[in-house]
């Protein structure tokens, strides 16, 4: 009998593997590989899961090396923490070309932080670097400002944030906030729409304060704005608003306030039917709340720039006070759900699932007995689908960590990184331990286990924060690889 389980878990295994490219069942455990590193674009097979990987960035102090020998960046090397944003932020763009990977010195306030943009389709078999350069507008006190990769334009990065004084049209003399578009190839950056203090009495803007997305056909983004306001005399970032701009029409739709919001982050839906908002409403210690606020139910209003000579006229359309009160939100025209119980889910991203309904997908961390697995709930009315039957507690233990679902070319799934802590009391979660693992969105309890992401360390920038490339093919994580000490970045291909 023993033997003949061990053979029909063989069969088992082998008929999902040939089946489907991946492991799906959640009876196997595969232990940690033992190599304490991994050569430098490489590309290695994970025997465990059938997965093959490799490191895109070398070690330290190595020069880059890049695609075209003749290139002339300078002597640039490869620094001790050169990796992805998040989980939620895609590095490949739309054609999955190219991939964008900041290389700086963990820890050190004042390193500088080299821009690299990655073969990404492996050129010549390899993710050499293509080349590095920055955005030319960028603002010496806000270099980096925020960026995105265009869902659908593969040679354009949209940026939001403060432009140098010689790139504004306004007279702020610091240089005025904007959002725009800057095509990495060409080096060429236009300008969709600036937000002179004057007129929108903004201190800074962001992409939804970090976390944010453009929808997916790259027309709409929620943009959160931090008012200025004074104290002892220094200003400093007051009331935060929320607002959709159109990008393919220079619209600016309505502010909603927030004013006794603390703000964990915010974004436009997929489809950019909602706004959804993250964070602690109704009071400073229990956040993960969630609102979700319909775009199309938001009246017009705001300042329409013409590109070239800056003219400005207004557009007025039945301004409405939309003020989000700290409470639960009762405007009922803009309010389209709410989610009061903390974490449920926590650490999740937007996506479009197997019916075509908006969701937000990610762990839950609602109670003991749903701890640790992996929801979605639908945006419009609420409603939770759990997607993985594993939890924190239980004989099979897993605990899902972040979720990416950048896959939007591979609708109807999302990509998981599971925590690390395998064998550690009372950390012992050994299912999917360390693991890359895609999960349906169809609530059918399938998954797709890609191979160990090698975390050692629970240091945020250490954080593997796994992200899938547009057509789910491939997914990008950053490691410290077992023992060593720098974080580099990898990436799966099955």
């Amino acid at each position: 009998m023993k033997y003949r389980n061990i053979f029909s878990l063989l069969f088992l295994t082998l008929t999902f593997f040939f089946t489907t490219g991946f492991i799906t069942s959640n009876q196997l455990m595969h232990s940690s590989a033992s190599s304490s590193s991994v050569p430098y674009n490489q590309r290695l097979l994970d025997n465990n899961y059938f997965t093959y990987f490799r490191k895109i960035t070398d070690n330290v102090n190595t020069p880059i090396a890049f695609v075209n020998s003749n290139s002339s960046t300078g002597a640039l090397k490869w620094k001790n923490m050169a990796r992805h944003n998040y989980s939620k932020v895609q590095p490949w763009n739309a054609d999955q070309t190219l991939i964008y990977i900041q290389n700086k010195t963990q820890n050190d306030p004042n390193t500088t932080v080299d821009e690299l943009f990655l073969d990404g389709n492996g050129w010549g078999d390899t993710y050499k670097v293509t080349f590095s350069k920055k955005r030319p507008c960028r603002n010496e006190s806000d270099p980096f400002g925020e960026q995105r990769w265009h869902p659908t334009n593969p040679d354009l990065r949209v940026y939001i944030g403060r432009n140098s004084p010689a790139c504004s049209r306004s007279p702020d003399a610091n240089g005025t906030l904007a959002i725009g578009t800057w095509n990495v190839r060409t080096g060429v950056e236009t300008v969709l729409r600036e937000f002179p203090k004057a007129d929108y009495n903004y201190r800074k803007i962001t992409f939804g304060l970090n976390e944010g997305n453009l929808s997916d056909n790259g027309e709409l983004v929620a943009i959160v704005a931090a008012k200025p306001t004074l104290i002892n005399g220094i200003e400093e970032d007051g009331e935060t608003t929320v607002f959709v701009y159109d990008l393919k029409q220079d619209i600016k739709y309505d502010d909603i306030s927030l004013s006794g919001v603390k703000l964990d982050w915010a974004s436009i839906s997929p489809s950019g039917t909602y706004i959804v908002v993250n964070g602690c409403f109704d009071s400073p210690t229990r956040c993960n709340d969630t609102g979700s606020y319909e775009v199309n139910e938001q009246t017009i209003y705001g300042a329409n720039y013409d590109n070239k000579l800056g003219d400005r006229t207004q557009v007025l359309k039945n301004i409405k006070n939309l003020t989000l009160p700290p409470a639960k939100p009762i405007h009922q025209r803009v309010t389209q759900s709410w989610w009061e119980e903390h974490g449920r889910p926590s650490h999740y991203d937007l996506a479009i699932d197997n019916n075509n309904q908006e969701v937000a997908v990610g762990r839950s961390d609602w109670n003991s007995t749903e701890e640790g697995k992996v929801i979605k709930r639908n945006l419009t009315t609420g409603s939770i689908t759990v997607l993985t039957d594993l939890a924190r507690s239980g004989i099979n233990k897993s605990f899902a960590s972040h979720t990416s679902t950048r896959n939007i070319k591979r609708k109807g799934w999302a990509y998981v990184s599971y925590a690390h802590e395998c064998g550690k009391v009372p950390l012992a979660w050994p299912l999917y331990c360390d693991e890359i693992v895609a999960v349906s969105l169809d609530g059918s309890g399938k998954v797709e286990r890609w191979l160990k992401m090698q975390q050692t360390t629970s240091d945020y920038e250490a954080q593997p924060q796994a992200v899938p490339s547009p057509d789910g093919e491939r997914v990008l994580w950053a490691s410290r690889w077992t023992m060593s000490g720098s974080i580099g970045t990898y990436v799966a291909e099955h």
